[in-house]
């Protein structure tokens, strides 16, 4: 082999592993004030962003060259958080996962704002709460929107809920909140079968607020 053929042998293994790529990345800022969590499949473990946190992860990909041109991953991106949940446009209804394609050495960034309210439970007593109703009411009557059964001490437990939106807010005719203001409260009842209510006519959520129940034992 002479000279300038090893001089091109050695430029195009240097070109080539030069532009050898393994591996994306996803970042994620949470722009609400209260807690998100993801995982990339739902046999892992939800890993949780406070309220303004963010995080950078590696996605594995096969290795990207001037040989292989573009290399692309298809995955599965799971995302829900207290005041947050994804919405499917196709089928008009909120869900816990999109599809995200990725490509070798590039970054994703992902900022998710808050599009929902929620009622949250914290069981801070050593007490069972056998049941808390979720009570949302429209100035005229209640309904009932949901039920939790048996939070054992130390538990918390939390329910997306419509957020409320002034009269002139101009929303979009798709967000399943009328333009009116509801409020919310919860109806708590302990092991000893004492009951008590949280939350009233002051409680009107709007985006990315929360009714926050924090129950502690009361003699």
């Amino acid at each position: 082999m002479n000279f300038k053929h090893l001089l091109l042998l050695v430029m195009l293994s240097t070109l080539f592993f030069a532009g050898c790529e393994s591996g994306s990345h996803i970042y994620i800022k949470n722009r609400t004030n209260h807690p998100l969590s993801y995982r990339l499949s739902r046999n892992d473990p939800w890993i949780t962003l406070g309220g303004g946190g963010e995080v950078t992860f590696k996605v594995d990909t096969d290795t990207q060259s001037i040989l292989t041109g573009d290399v692309l991953k298809d995955l599965s991106l799971f995302l829900v958080g207290e005041t947050y949940q994804i919405y499917n446009y196709n089928t008009l209804s909120f869900t816990d996962s999109t599809r995200v394609t990725v490509q070798a050495g590039k970054t994703y960034k992902i900022f998710v704002d808050p599009n929902r309210a929620s009622v949250k439970i914290i069981n801070n007593s050593p007490k069972n709460i056998t049941q808390a109703e979720v009570f949302r009411h429209n100035g005229i009557s209640p309904a009932r929107i949901n039920v939790f059964n048996d939070i054992a001490p130390g538990e918390s437990l939390y329910y997306h809920v419509n957020h409320s939106m002034p009269i002139d807010s101009g929303a979009d005719v798709w967000i399943p909140t009328p333009a009116t203001n509801f409020f919310y409260y919860v109806v708590l009842t302990d092991d000893e079968n004492h009951e008590y209510t949280y939350g009233g006519a002051e409680t009107i959520l709007y985006k990315d607020q929360q009714l926050l129940v924090n129950y502690q034992d009361v003699e």
